[in-house]
């Protein structure tokens, strides 16, 4: 491996249980986070170590293409391509393989105007970037009538997340409530997240990690999973994040999918994610889930 340039000194190289190797550096987010040294066998990188391919653990990427590019030249190579990780990380990339099993939603190249969302959509409607939300605000979320909608185009330009990113706007869909949001959040859903890696499910829980905990039984993890798999198929990115919730009517719905490198664990336990991964690369693990 070559030494790192100035712009990737501050990154953290280190194979764990010479299985896998992990890039990272500290987000100071709990969510996100994790010191593998703490718990796995770890060392860093040698002369002797070339063409790395390695997990990224660097937060959200604004730039994944130059990223990689700057880590290819230093020997290192993310597990997911920039293909891959727009493909997962992007919701006009992902939407168009999944239309099916997602409510239905339009990518704007432009805000659109009024006409164009009645064209399209009945109010409500939710609306979020072509990537993300803007931290679950429901505010810039949830357009009840033109007038909200006012209010979240007036926002959208300023804020800081939301206004680099292409407008999408979704159908409605009323979810099983959790718990509801007195923090201006969007309401807490029946919702989870689970962690693919080359297809296999190395780990699923719930999203929601601030209110009462709530579980699933084993016939709706059953159904979650059999639908999750059928999307991390079809989209066929190495390390991918299936979030998954509940409609009131007891239908699974995809709500979104992310590059797994970017994505924080929510209510999966990082220790029994990585194990997992590491299972699988050394040929021990276990192809049915729990």
């Amino acid at each position: 491996m070559k030494e790192s340039t100035s712009g990737l000194a501050n990154l953290n190289l280190i194979n764990v249980e010479n299985a896998i190797w992990v890039i990272q550096s500290w987000q100071s987010i709990p969510a996100y986070d994790f010191d593998f040294r703490s718990w796995f066998q770890c060392r860093g990188a040698n002369s002797g170590d070339e063409n790395i391919q390695a997990f990224g653990r660097l937060g959200a990427i604004r730039d994944y293409r130059k990223l990689s590019q700057d880590l290819n030249e230093n020997g290192v190579f993310l597990i997911n391509s920039p293909e891959q990780s727009e493909r997962a990380g992007f919701l006009s990339k992902w939407y168009p393989h999944l239309q099916d099993l997602t409510p239905k939603s339009v990518c704007y190249t432009h805000f659109p105007s009024r006409e164009e969302i009645e064209r399209d959509f009945s109010w409500p409607v939710f609306i979020k970037g072509d990537r993300q939300t803007s931290r679950h605000n429901q505010k810039l979320s949830v357009a009840r009538n033109f007038h909200e909608f006012e209010y979240i185009k007036s926002a959208y330009q300023s804020d800081k997340i939301l206004n680099w990113q292409s407008v999408v706007c979704r159908e409605f869909v009323n979810l099983r409530k959790v718990a509801d949001s007195a923090d201006g959040k969007v309401q807490r859903s029946f919702e989870f997240r689970l962690f693919f890696w080359k297809g296999n499910l190395v780990s699923a829980g719930p999203y929601w990690q601030d209110e009462k905990p709530y579980f699933w039984t084993k016939d709706e993890e059953l159904e979650a999973v059999k639908i999750a798999t059928l999307a991390a198929e079809r989209l066929n990115v190495p390390f991918l994040v299936v979030d998954l919730a509940m409609k009131e009517n007891g239908e699974w719905i995809i709500i979104e999918c992310n590059d797994g490198q970017e994505s924080g664990y929510a209510g999966n336990s990082p220790i029994r994610l990585w194990q997992a991964i590491i299972d699988h690369e050394k040929k021990n693990f276990c192809t049915i889930f729990r």
